[in-house]
């Protein structure tokens, strides 16, 4: 199940928590306000959706300023939809592997094939292309060891374009619950080196 809205259905998302889906935070970006950070850096615990005016207490403001702030965020490209995140053993997906493939030839065409394709294969969560050794990175969620022997054997081997590929399982992996804003960070560290004082070496004689 998937929940995807440019505005918070709460009901929606906590009937999905209900059953075993989490919902997932929103980004702040350029132009945006301290209270915008705190939301997107997770005071709130993860793991359940909250009504907008839950939200707003979380952050600190009043709820009109929330929600005003959320849509300046989404008109500013900033935030592009909210979603829930689904338990993988719930879709029959324990195990998670990566796969790197090469294909061949490399062209447009066959490019723009195999990422249709890869997109399209049961197995297949999300596909990566690469520069590289490597052409492509598909992110792979099995039953078992065992299907994802029958995945790499009978649906990559078979297809003639794909000349190599490597899998490595994945035991364990994290997701930052917030990113930093790092046009901020660039715009903060040219500020500080402009404001640094500037040390100037005497000719030498």
């Amino acid at each position: 199940m998937f929940c995807s809205a440019h505005g918070v259905d709460a009901a929606r998302i906590q009937q999905c928590h209900q059953q075993g889906f989490v919902y997932v935070r929103f980004y702040g970006g350029e132009g945006e306000h301290r209270s915008d950070r705190r939301a997107d850096r997770g005071r709130a615990p993860a793991g359940r959706a909250y009504p907008l005016r839950d939200l707003a207490e979380i952050v600190g403001v009043a709820a009109s300023t929330c929600s005003e702030r959320i849509r300046r965020l989404q008109r500013q490209g900033v935030i592009t939809g909210f979603h829930a995140e689904v338990d993988l053993e719930a879709l029959g997906r324990p195990v998670q592997a990566l796969v790197a493939t090469q294909i061949r030839p490399l062209n447009r065409q066959v490019i723009d094939r195999f990422y249709r394709d890869a997109l399209e294969m049961p197995e297949v969560m999300a596909v990566f292309v690469l520069a590289g050794g490597d052409d492509f990175l598909l992110h792979v969620g099995v039953g078992d060891v065992q299907q994802l022997h029958a995945f790499l054997v009978d649906t990559l081997s078979n297809r003639k374009e794909v000349t190599e590929f490597r899998s490595s399982i994945i035991y364990t992996h994290g997701q930052k619950r917030s990113l930093e804003n790092l046009r901020g960070l660039d715009a903060a560290s040219a500020q500080a080196a402009a404001g640094a004082p500037r040390i100037s070496r005497r000719p030498s004689r």
